[in-house]
């Protein structure tokens, strides 16, 4: 589902990303074999389902409203 939107909001010039990478699973940690921490099932579960939208401090309100205006016609098409 995840992909779907990222594809729907890329084809309308909308960057998104991945949400972040839990640290029981984090690349660096991993790398260097230290030793992996416990089951984090909530932030695996974010990790697994977030998305970043564009933001910052220069993203203009119209740029907001553009972004939330795709969001809603991509969940409004599945409605």
């Amino acid at each position: 589902f995840r992909r779907v939107l990222f594809r729907s909001l890329r084809d309308k010039g909308v960057g998104t990303r991945p949400f972040f990478y839990p640290l029981n699973i984090q690349p660096v940690l991993q790398k260097f074999s230290i030793p992996l921490i416990a089951d984090c099932p909530v932030s695996q579960n974010l990790a697994e389902t977030g998305i970043y939208f564009p933001s910052g401090l220069a993203t203009t309100n119209e740029e907001i409203d553009y972004v939330c205006d795709c969001i809603n016609e991509f969940f409004g098409e599945r409605l």
